[in-house]
């Protein structure tokens, strides 16, 4: 698997992305804006790692959203040099660009009004309400892009989609709003396992349906 190396690559410092898994930066790579992910601190101790491998689960994941025709986030695995260490890096090309705005769901479903629960609510019953009711696109077609989502998910291990990791790609230009493409796929494939953990979980029936 090709990697490649970011660590000269032009720093882009009027990005800034959000979220907790990780530290993210953004950079100029063949004339594309890419947000590297850098890995966070593992925080299971009961393993030999000292970060984890969410970067080659955002990859691979994200790769394999778009073998199954789900539209994603384009992805590259490199390495970044920090302090004169190398760092496993997953560069994510930005789907902000020219002018678009990325609304996450939890946004979206608080502008539903009559909804009981707030926009960070998972209850099933209560998302496929909004999705129905809210007025940014089609919600057929946002009732099939959640559920091929949810499914590749669960066939990924994925166990961090929430309100705030999925949503709507706005353009004030042409003041048309789209689904946004899977983004943020660190969580699955068990990013926290060791080789240990690993042959445990696929020599273990009840381990690997969970």
């Amino acid at each position: 698997m090709e990697k490649i190396d970011f660590t000269e690559c032009r720093r882009i410092f009027g990005k800034a992305y959000n979220g907790a898994n990780g530290k993210k930066i953004a950079v100029e790579y063949a004339g594309e804006i890419y947000m590297l992910k850098f890995p966070p601190s593992a925080e299971n101790k009961l393993t030999n790692l000292s970060y984890t491998n969410s970067c080659f689960s955002e990859h691979i994941a994200s790769s394999i959203f778009r073998m199954l025709g789900i539209r994603a986030q384009e992805t590259r695995l490199g390495t970044f040099r920090v302090s004169e260490k190398e760092k496993i890096v997953c560069a994510c090309k930005d789907f902000t660009t020219n002018g678009k705005i990325l609304y996450d769901f939890c946004s979206i479903k608080n502008t539903i009004i009559d909804s009981e629960h707030g926009g960070t609510g998972t209850e099933l019953s209560d998302i496929t309400e909004s999705i129905g009711k809210q007025q940014f696109v089609n919600p057929i077609l946002l009732k099939e892009f959640f559920w091929d989502m949810f499914v590749a998910d669960a066939f990924l291990g994925n166990f961090d989609r929430h309100n705030g990791n999925w949503g709507f790609l706005y353009d004030p230009g042409a003041q048309k709003t789209e689904i946004a493409p899977v983004f943020d796929c660190g969580s699955c494939l068990l990013p926290q396992a060791d080789e240990n953990v690993m042959t445990r979980v696929l020599q273990d029936e009840n381990e690997l349906n969970a």
